[in-house]
């Protein structure tokens, strides 16, 4: 890393098979725009969710109300996105390798989610249940929520 290493996030992909042991290393002034490494699995969804996806916002907005019925608010942090996604019809190979996206990640792990124009520091905000629709296709429901950083 040198000083012209750029504030954001900086995403950099590569095979475990050529890149066996990891080393990071910055000088004084790249430190500066270093606040946070996150090495992990890249994982791309096999088959696109359904066109019904919802995008939303959860405030953090705190609102009271006096006994004389004026309201009061206090803005506690920026709003919070939100990603709810189904899949109506998966084969059973795409729900093992979502089944394994849901026990690594579970509703615990930060990760990061790339929406093809801004990365998205998120949570997977419930686990994953499957139901068989019919011989060997399933679906399946995700939704996430934005972490502030």
């Amino acid at each position: 890393m040198t000083s012209a290493f750029p504030k954001g996030w900086t995403v950099v992909t590569f095979s475990s098979d050529t890149k066996q042991y990891w080393l990071l290393r910055a000088t004084d002034d790249a430190i500066e725009n270093l606040t946070e490494v996150i090495i992990g699995k890249k994982y791309d969804f096999d088959i696109n969710f359904d066109l019904s996806n919802k995008i939303g916002e959860e405030f953090g907005t705190d609102i009271v109300t006096s006994y004389g019925g004026n309201e009061y608010s206090n803005k506690r942090h920026e709003p919070k996105t939100t990603w709810d996604w189904n899949w109506s019809y998966m084969l059973g190979s795409h729900k093992t390798s979502l089944e394994s996206l849901n026990s690594n990640v579970q509703d615990w792990k930060k990760f990061i989610y790339y929406d093809e124009t801004d990365y998205h520091y998120v949570r997977m905000t419930k686990p994953m249940v499957f139901t068989e629709v019919a011989p060997n296709v399933y679906s399946t429901s995700v939704s996430l929520r934005e972490q502030l950083s």
